[in-house]
């Protein structure tokens, strides 16, 4: 298929007009599979790949966008460990007889996989495609390697592992005159829970499959990202404010039922850098610091969620290195060597982009944390979520992207100040899904309020 019309179908159809380099990077693992498993299948999957069709490989792209609250990311079952010791320590059918098995396989993975038993049998399925695959039993977080993510994402829904019903029951082939149920398919995976809005995704990522499928072309060039070369801290609970509720609010309303553990940790830190930065903000950081407003807080949540391509965590704009060779020696972005368009690509929650930035940011970021590296030197830093997430406060705070500043739109509605989330989005990119973004930020302000968020 044409990669490149499937993306930039889904990319306006589903994504609402952002997509990130993770999100295809992990489309990438699934369609490639679908066309070129590593080993052809054999057995009961053999007599179902025979069969197969683009409505399987849509359901299957739909139930993984929701699944993973839309980062096409394999993920990790977002709780406390007293909630997995609840829901799942002690469960026979489950195979959990150890203790803390309740935690130790909590939900992993596209679907996601739970249980002692499930991952000693997916072990098995896996390494008949991939013979080094760790044992999920002493290894479960290799549940989430995408590879083997999707091995057991394909091998689960095609021949119903989890529950004995298996796509071939309801999707059939319209060219052959069979019923598409992509409403019922949802018990595939279990129970029926928003079973309407996944057949409305599979329908929109069959129609950018079947728009991708008139040519032939090799898969698109997606090249290895390194780590960032400083590793994430964990989240704390700095901010005084009820965190579960404010997560449940939003996990049932803008994450439409889902949210993973990894949009989670994304959050905290934003979180946490609001209550309790790292160093008291000073100069003109310090003046904007005393007089923001919830609002504030809540619009900076709605513009990740919407530059982020809802992941909630820092990315690296999509493209391929020819695409960014348009931004070389741009002086508006201080991009003056060969190569710069796409050494300085957009990174980050509000994809920071040009050398001139980068070289503005780093002492920013310095303040806060001195050891930070230079990221002229070290681009992918800009990644790491607690620099981040500093770029995204002085930057939104500061007016450091356009001019536009948070002070110029939303003020505090307690001091009897306008309150214009719409014309917010000038601080980041004129008016680009300024009314999308408007509402995501209403949904965060009123979950904040919710759950006792202060200034």
């Amino acid at each position: 298929m044409d990669r490149a019309i499937f993306y930039d179908r889904i990319r306006e159809d589903l994504f609402e007009g952002r997509l990130n380099l993770e999100q295809v990077e992990g489309m990438e693992v699934i369609l490639n599979l679908w066309e070129t498993p590593p080993v052809q299948p054999t057995g009961d999957l053999k007599a179902h790949w025979e069969v197969r069709h683009i409505g399987w490989l849509a359901y299957m792209l739909a139930t993984v966008f929701h699944e993973t609250a839309f980062t096409m990311q394999p993920g990790t079952e977002f709780g406390s460990n007293e909630r997995f010791t609840q829901l799942y320590e002690g469960r026979k059918d489950l195979g959990n007889t150890k203790e803390g098995d309740g935690v130790k396989f909590k939900g992993r993975g596209y679907l996601p996989l739970t249980g002692r038993r499930n991952y000693e049998q997916m072990t098995l399925v896996v390494r008949e495609f991939y013979p080094n695959c760790p044992d999920f039993t002493t290894d479960p977080e290799a549940v989430r390697d995408v590879r083997y993510a999707t091995v057991i994402l394909f091998y689960s829904m095609i021949l119903g592992f989890f529950n004995d019903k298996t796509l071939k029951q309801y999707i059939g082939n319209p060219d052959k005159g069979q019923i598409v149920d992509y409403f019922h398919a949802r018990k595939v995976t279990g129970s029926m829970h928003k079973a309407r809005s996944i057949e409305i995704y599979a329908k929109e990522f069959e129609q950018a499959l079947l728009q991708a499928e008139t040519s032939q072309v090799s898969p698109l060039p997606i090249e290895p990202q390194p780590a960032p070369s400083v590793p994430e801290e964990p989240p704390g609970t700095a901010l005084q404010m009820e965190r579960s509720t404010f997560y449940e609010d939003i996990r049932k309303g803008i994450f439409k039922g889902s949210l993973t553990q990894e949009q989670v940790n994304g959050m905290e830190v934003i979180l946490n850098f609001w209550e309790n930065p790292p160093t008291q903000p000073s100069g003109n950081f310090k003046i904007q610091w005393e007089i923001r407003s919830i609002g504030w807080l809540a619009y900076m949540l709605a513009t990740i969620f919407h530059e982020t391509a809802y992941t909630m965590q820092p990315i690296t704009e999509y493209g391929s290195k020819s695409y960014f060779t348009r931004y070389d020696f741009r002086k508006d972005l201080g991009n003056t060597e060969p190569g710069d368009g796409y050494k300085f690509r957009g990174r980050g929650f509000v994809q920071l982009t040009g050398r001139r930035n980068y070289e503005k940011l780093t002492p920013v970021v310095r303040e806060h944390y001195p050891q930070c590296p230079d990221f002229t030197q070290d681009p992918d830093a800009v990644k790491v979520p607690k620099y981040a997430t500093i770029i995204l406060f002085y930057g939104m705070f500061l007016g450091i992207f356009t001019g536009k500043a948070l002070r110029h739109s939303i003020g505090d509605p307690e001091k009897g100040q306008i309150v214009d989330y719409r014309h917010a989005r000038q601080i980041i990119n004129a008016m680009d899904k300024a009314d999308n973004i408007a509402r995501y930020a209403e949904e965060f302000e009123q979950a904040l309020v919710n759950a006792g968020a202060t200034a």
